[in-house]
């Protein structure tokens, strides 16, 4: 469930932008009820730092790009590397 909802909440910052991305629109894109994506994520912090964590492993570098304009701490330390 939870790899479901962090999928979905790339998706849909591939979409628009990691910013933008709320917690309603991101439980409709997993098909899952709103309050699970406070559950496993218990704040937009802990979720955005996830997104970022996977755009690393897996190279997405639009996601990348925007977490680094935003100069997301995750992000920005993943550049360091």
């Amino acid at each position: 469930m939870k790899d479901a909802i962090l999928s979905a909440a790339i998706q849909l910052a591939n979409l628009t932008s990691f910013k933008k991305v709320t917690r309603a629109a991101i439980a409709m894109r997993a098909g899952v009820a709103p309050g699970l994506v406070s559950y496993h994520f218990k704040d937009m912090k802990g979720l955005r730092d996830a997104m970022i964590e996977r755009a690393v492993e897996s190279e997405n570098l639009k996601l990348i790009g925007q977490a680094l304009a935003e100069r997301h701490p995750v992000a920005l330390k993943a550049s360091q590397v």
